[in-house]
């Protein structure tokens, strides 16, 4: 498999937590038995187990998605997936778990903890401004979506040439958040130098 298709089987499945641990020799182990069980041993896996993502469900669902496959193209599967594991965002709060909901309906490419103010940089702000950060920035008509952490680098690259959608996240609608949106709008043009086409609070 490509890691492309890799990456949209991934962000195809439907889960309500992940509760994968960091990837080791054991748990290579447990996701090829997982796509054994699939694809050799004909097991059915209940509903209630696949809404808490391990490393053997996740090797189930890439088995049931692609049949039977020889150990050396399971293990590079597997391999993929503990490379995107490290770099990848997992949450970890409702807020997290509001805001990973939303990108599963709309998709994207999705850059958590986005950066805004603070003295200097980009924005030239003043002394004293305070750096704060926006729960996500958004980019769709992108080929590999994801949620991601935030990356100087390559934020700045991708920023320019799609549209960008600035997310807050609160478990209430409040002023707060509403005043958070706005001002987090007008410094993102600053800091980034460029506008957000949409603002959102989920």
């Amino acid at each position: 498999m490509k890691s492309a298709d890799i990456e949209r089987l991934f962000v195809q499945l439907k889960f309500d937590r992940d509760d994968r641990l960091p990837p080791d020799a054991a748990r290579r182990g447990q996701f090829r038995a997982g796509w054994e069980d699939a694809t050799v041993r004909s097991q059915s896996y209940a509903e209630t187990t696949l809404r808490r993502l391990t490393w053997r469900n996740l090797g189930y669902r890439f088995g049931e998605s692609q049949g039977p496959c020889p150990a050396e193209v399971i293990h590079a599967v597997y391999d993929a997936l503990a490379e995107r594991y490290e770099t990848s965002w997992v949450p970890r709060s409702t807020e997290d778990y509001l805001l990973r909901s939303y990108w599963q309906r709309v998709g994207g490419r999705l850059y958590v903890e986005v950066p805004i103010g603070g003295p200097g940089g980009p924005g030239q702000w003043p002394l004293g401004c305070t750096r704060r950060r926006l729960d996500g920035v958004r980019l769709s008509r992108v080929e590999d979506p994801a949620i991601v952490r935030f990356s100087t680098r390559e934020f700045g690259e991708r920023v320019r040439s799609a549209d960008a959608e600035l997310i807050e996240v609160k478990r209430c609608l409040n002023r707060p958040v509403i005043d958070q949106i706005i001002a987090g709008r007008d410094m993102f043009g600053r800091e980034y130098d460029g506008g957000a086409q949409r603002s959102v609070i989920v």
